[in-house]
């Protein structure tokens, strides 16, 4: 369920945080370099994928330094 963000702020509590939105997406086989080309393109802070060199799912993320992040599990 999407909350109002104004009722939100209001009722904030850092100990439960609620989720403000989820949606269904399909998982894209991409490569690095394309996942992260996606994720600028589409003005994202993050993007889930499937690496197509690994064949095993990624996360590339918006660092608060400025950079990027890049979770690849090896299990």
């Amino acid at each position: 369920m999407i909350q109002d963000p104004e009722n939100l702020r209001k009722n904030l509590d850092v100990d439960n945080p609620v989720i403000i939105a989820e949606s269904e997406e399909i998982i894209k086989n991409l490569s690095v370099s394309e996942a992260l080309m996606f994720m600028n393109l589409n003005d994202q802070n993050a993007i889930f994928f499937k690496n197509v060199k690994t064949n095993r799912l990624n996360i590339l993320f918006k660092r608060s330094d400025g950079n990027i992040g890049w979770l690849d599990p090896k299990k």
